[in-house]
């Protein structure tokens, strides 16, 4: 009878039901300001969880140009880990649907709390920060992301992007023109001086946490099977390797601690032009 169900289970998708409970992922993580950035924008946070409560991970990037995206990232991370720890000590059976609406609901939250600053203090500039979040249980992970933070799994041998960047590439012409006109002038001894142009980020992002009222990250869900490695990621990593080097490093990596050294150790040799933000999780 239980081979009939389990045969059932997997025709129809839902044989994690019948799956033997996974442990928690091993877990690392670091950040570096880089070698060109006076300020560390990025904020990070992961948790580990057990077989019975869910592991999460974050990291938060400043968006740039802006004012404060240092604050709004530290803010983002601040605000989820008292809200987690609430949810935690309640002691709940947790269930995937019951995960969901409340990262959903939290994370929304976390949005107009930002947005609401930035109303009250009129800026014309809103802080605001990227978003790369996971949460593990059981059989299945829960990704939220806003902005240009990535999510990789490595899988096999073999690296996928499980998030798609909230992100308008500018090219390098129209970054000029743009540089120039929003160029501040300020007035000296009565003349206009014009001062350096402000830099015009090579991206512009389209989503984000913080920038404006009812925003709330994209979710997705995926099923995590044994061996699986994931990469949470600012974008000072990808601006200096390729999505099949990130796979290789990781791959030949014993730990995620390794792993995370390594990917963070390469980009500053590659010339570390923005801040650096990495969490590892890997299922044995």
């Amino acid at each position: 009878m239980k081979e009939l169900l389990q045969k059932a289970a997997e025709h129809f998708h839902i044989s994690s039901f019948f799956s033997p409970e996974m442990d928690a992922p091993d877990l690392a993580g670091d950040s570096n300001r880089g070698l060109v950035r006076r300020h560390n924008e990025d904020s990070y946070i992961y948790i580990k969880g057990s077989r019975k409560t869910p592991t999460v991970a974050i990291v938060a990037d400043g968006i740039g140009g802006h004012h404060n995206g240092d604050i709004a990232s530290g803010l983002l991370v601040r605000l989820f880990l008292e809200k987690w720890r609430k949810y935690i000590e309640e002691g709940k059976k947790y269930s995937r649907k019951e995960l969901e609406l409340f990262l959903n609901t939290l994370f929304l939250a976390i949005n107009d709390a930002i947005a609401k600053i930035n109303k009250r203090f009129g800026s014309t500039h809103p802080m605001g920060t990227t978003l790369s979040a996971v949460a593990f249980y059981h059989h299945f992970l829960i990704s939220c992301h806003s902005g240009d933070s990535r999510l990789y799994r490595i899988r096999a041998g073999k690296i996928r992007r499980m998030t798609n960047d909230h992100s308008i590439e500018l090219p390098e012409v129209l970054r000029v023109k743009l540089a120039q006109e929003i160029a501040e002038r300020v007035v000296q001894d009565g003349k206009c001086y014009t001062q350096k142009s402000r830099s015009v980020p090579r991206h512009m992002i389209t989503r984000a946490i913080g920038t404006k009222k009812g925003c709330p990250p994209e979710y997705n869900l995926f099923r995590v099977k044994k061996l699986d490695r994931y990469i949470l990621c600012s974008d000072g990593l990808f601006l200096h390797l390729s999505d099949e080097e990130i796979c290789e490093i990781v791959q030949n990596s014993s730990n995620p601690g390794k792993a995370v050294n390594r990917l963070i150790n390469t980009a500053l040799q590659r010339g570390g032009k923005d801040n650096v933000t990495i969490i590892g999780a890997f299922f044995n």
